[in-house]
């Protein structure tokens, strides 16, 4: 049996290292498969697992949201052998395998919410107490594909201010906005 190649992801983009700028948030545009969003939600997956601590992942339009959502965690699984994957609605969820395969799901396995911008002011009265990372998937549009929003920069901070609370005793919360070049 041969040994497979190990794969050099030192070219790969790292949430871990941008995080070291101590920025809220992060614009992180580079070369298409160089590993932005895998690496975001590996931070994000990571990231609950070690602190339950959930993260939200923000599409300009509903139609936007709907597949990624549901494809969230198809390249990501393998990493995670020992943990189940769910998607459901707008819920991300993720827990370690249980023994019973009939095990129900609950509200502690909730690892994030999706959101999208289109909307985001229908969520100023709802809190998210334990989200501490939003990724902004796709944040620049390529040529010919769809609009911006109107007042998008205005909407999107309108949502991080409704998830973050500043001025109160919500954790820190950061965002990586990712594109293409």
């Amino acid at each position: 049996m041969s040994k497979q190649k190990q794969l050099d992801t030192s070219m790969f983009w790292n949430a871990k290292q941008t995080l070291t700028h101590n920025r809220l948030v992060n614009v992180i545009v580079g070369n298409r498969g160089g590993g932005k969003s895998f690496g975001a939600k590996e931070f994000a997956i990571d990231n609950f697992i070690k602190n339950k601590e959930q993260f939200g992942y923000i599409r300009r339009y509903k139609e936007d949201l709907k597949e990624p959502m549901l494809k969230f965690f198809d390249d990501i699984r393998y990493k995670y052998p020992d943990y189940e994957f769910k998607v459901e609605g707008n819920k991300f969820y993720i827990r370690l395998r249980p023994l019973n395969e009939k095990a129900k799901w609950t509200d502690e396995d909730i690892a994030g919410y999706g959101f999208y911008l289109s909307v985001a002011n229908n969520r100023k009265s709802i809190p998210y107490p334990f989200i501490t990372v939003l990724i902004f998937d796709e944040f620049l549009l390529e040529i010919g594909n769809q609009v911006y929003l109107a007042n998008e920069p205005h909407k999107l901070m309108g949502l991080y201010e409704t998830i973050a609370r500043p001025g109160t005793d919500h954790p820190r919360v950061v965002m990586f906005m990712l594109a293409n070049a």
